[in-house]
């Protein structure tokens, strides 16, 4: 009896370790299934492992190979790290199979996965990712899950010494070696404390990110280049403090070498901390505490001129005076009367010799508070605009109309700051300019007031239309612009059976995702009937638009939830998407050097500023600039550059003699970048634009 008790414990021992294997595998082939039932087919069960096919389905436009992961679910087995182990869970490796997401190819990667039943991890090697002949090497990415405690992950990348990966830097950056940026490291660590419960709390907006910013989160980046380094830290954490209901975050940045000499004294050390929903009003910066701007209006009801003490010297001909219609934090008219001035005064005007009327919502960074440069440029076009028009009334023998400019202010400018703006607002202004789009919100309200107005002033049809309305929005502004316009945008009913709209639609380097526009582009390929024209225009340097916006929309994309939203036409902006790209408008230098962004506007001399006798001001294609003497008119030998806008291969102009809707890529010697928009080219060309707009018969 005695020694058969050996051979029967190592009997019961054997059959336990082969029932709890048993069990061990059809646990993990369950989970597998469970967690991808579209996914992962299990094709065959071992003693000691997991065989497995996995299909993944392509994501965007890029293309994504099968994967075949085989899961090592034996109690005793080696970790991704190499270490021996017995518990439950598997090791799951997957075969090396080269890539392509979204236009970033990966090759060469070891994926391998530990999935335990307390703890996860994951680890990748020797990757190579490379995206538009810019190749980088991943040495590791590791990414731990200990229960429901914290996460962390860790990674390690290497910059390819090649040329096209300095193409990838931003414009601004100009021409930059790539001895000053090769070997360069990245390395990146975060650490994520999960919540206990699974229930999240209730958030106003943000999804999945906002809910990930309510953890304590810390992240902190190095970039090592040869000449300097350069360290960031973002940590987040649960509301605290007076009045705070919203998570705090805090940024930290330091720049030594080279990345040190290229910033200013003050911007070599930053320290940051601010609340997500800026519900506190408050920030500090490197120690100092800055209280944001009064949410409230700052102009009076009615026509309000802009003296010489707000924006230079008058102009000798014609006081800059502008309408404003401020707007808070949700949307709603901050002073109506302001709204209801302005539209009486249009009203006042289209029972005369009728309204040019421009409208103008700026965008993140601005307001309608003085000073601000948009509110002195937007007065300098409506006076120069009111100037031609009574040029053109003197010459024609008609009334001249009343021309009207209306400025829209909102809270786009957070902080008096605008280091605080721009690193702590951008995305919580979205949701603002969301807002202020609405039905019953300040743009709406006052798009739609104003357009049934005008319409009743434009019903002769006729070559000079007694009244036009021009819509333009920049960067959030014309986000809130599309928002208020988009059900009229897409309503399929005949023009004249639906409400008024505006003349001219202008959304300049706006800030809304493609995928927002894709209805609206799939009916003008169809040539279908328009309200309105909508000229999408954006600069080809434009980094907010083209870096910032993507790289934000990147890591709020709703992964995994089955979203049929493509992923690309979320990330880029409208004007970005390439697809939707209709024409380019591009600088051809007649003689001498191009204009500077800064420069005087040749709209301010009137119609002196084109020779004796030509009609150039009333040609939109293409539009020819002159250099301007001291006096008088130039001459036709003074010709200095034109610009002109031509359509992309393959585009079919749907109204080949009048403006159609069009999506622009604009020359970076026109608009430089995203906030420089009232540049001399620029504005001469919308000039132009609005001078043919209102003198040509316009379907409505």
């Amino acid at each position: 009896m005695n020694r058969r008790l050996p051979l029967l414990l190592g009997a019961a021992v054997l059959l336990l370790g082969a029932g709890l294997q048993a069990v061990n595998t059809a646990l993990v082939a369950s989970k597998l299934r469970n967690a991808a039932p579209n996914v992962v087919k299990v094709e065959g069960v071992g003693p000691a492992s997991v065989w497995l096919a996995v299909t993944v389905p392509a994501m965007g436009a890029g293309t994504v190979g099968a994967l075949q992961p085989v899961a090592h679910t034996s109690l005793l087995r080696t970790t991704c790290a190499g270490a021996w182990t017995l518990a439950f869970g598997a090791r799951i490796d997957a075969f090396d199979s080269p890539r392509t997401i979204s236009g970033v190819s990966l090759a060469g990667w070891q994926p391998c996965i530990d999935a335990g039943r307390a703890q996860q991890a994951a680890i990748v090697r020797d990757a190579t990712i490379s995206y538009l002949g810019c190749s980088a090497k991943l040495d590791s990415l590791q990414a731990s899950l200990d229960g429901d405690t914290h996460a962390e992950v860790a990674a390690r990348l290497e910059l390819g010494a090649s040329p096209a990966c300095a193409n990838l830097l931003p414009p601004s950056a100009g021409a930059v070696p790539m001895a000053l940026l090769t070997p360069a490291t990245l390395s990146l660590t975060a650490r994520y404390d999960l919540p206990q419960t699974t229930t999240p709390a209730a958030a106003p907006s943000g999804g999945w990110l906002r809910r990930l910013l309510e953890m304590k989160t810390a992240h902190n980046l190095e970039v090592t280049l040869p000449a300097g380094r350069a360290t960031v830290a973002f940590e987040s954490t649960s509301a605290s403090g007076s009045g705070a209901s919203s998570p705090e975050l805090h940024l930290t940045f330091h720049a030594e070498g080279l990345a040190s000499s290229q910033l200013p004294a003050d911007r070599r050390h930053i320290d940051l901390r601010w609340h997500l929903d800026h519900e506190t009003g408050q920030a500090v910066l490197n120690g100092r505490t800055i209280n944001r701007n009064p949410v409230a209006a700052s102009r009076p009801a009615g026509l309000v001129t802009l003296g010489s003490e707000e924006c230079g010297p008058t102009r000798p001909d014609d006081s800059r005076a502008l309408h404003f219609v401020e707007a808070g934090e949700q949307g709603e008219p901050l002073r109506p009367e302001q709204l209801q001035r302005a539209l009486a005064a249009v009203d006042d005007a289209v029972a005369g010799g009728g309204a040019l009327v421009s409208v103008f919502v700026h965008g993140w960074q601005h307001s309608a508070a003085s000073p601000d440069a948009y509110v002195c440029a937007f007065g300098d076009v409506v006076a120069s605009a009111a100037e031609m028009e009574r040029y053109a009334a003197r010459t024609s023998g008609r009334r001249a109309r009343q021309v009207i400019g209306i400025y829209v202010g909102w809270p786009g400018a957070v902080y008096p700051d605008e280091l605080v703006n721009a690193v702590g607002t951008f995305w919580n202004r979205l949701g603002v300019a969301d807002r202020l789009g609405a039905r019953d919100a300040a743009v709406r309200m006052l798009i739609d007031g104003l357009s049934a107005r005008v319409a009743r002033g434009s019903r002769e049809a006729r070559a000079d239309r007694r009244s036009v309305l021009v819509v333009a929005g920049h960067s959030m502004g014309a986000r809130s612009v599309f928002h208020a316009l988009q059900d009229t945008l897409l309503d399929t009913a005949a023009p004249a059976a639906g409400t008024p709209s505006p003349d001219l639609v202008l959304l300049l380097n706006p800030a809304f995702s493609a995928t927002l526009y894709r209805a609206l582009h799939d009916r003008q390929l169809k040539c279908a009937p328009e309200r309105m024209p909508v000229l999408l225009f954006s600069s080809e340097t434009d980094s907010v638009t083209r870096q910032v916006y993507p790289a934000g929309q990147t890591v709020t994309y709703p992964y995994g939830t089955g979203s049929a939203i493509p992923f690309l036409e979320y990330v880029y902006t409208a004007p970005n998407f390439q697809e939707f790209v209709t024409h380019r408008l591009r600088m051809e230098l007649v003689k001498g050097d191009p204009p500077t962004p800064t420069g005087a506007q040749t709209i301010l001399r009137g119609f002196e500023r084109i020779p004796a006798g030509s009609q150039e001001l009333y040609t939109d294609n293409p539009v020819t600039v002159y250099r301007q003497p001291a006096s008088g008119r130039p001459g036709t030998d003074d010709a200095w550059y034109r610009m002109r806008l031509s359509a992309v291969e393959g585009h079919r102009e749907c109204v080949p003699a009048g403006v159609s809707s069009a999506v622009v890529e604009v020359d970076t010697r026109i608009v430089p970048d995203h906030g420089s928009i009232f540049t001399p080219p620029f504005v001469e060309y919308i000039v132009r634009l609005l001078n043919r707009q209102a003198r040509g018969p316009v379907a409505r």
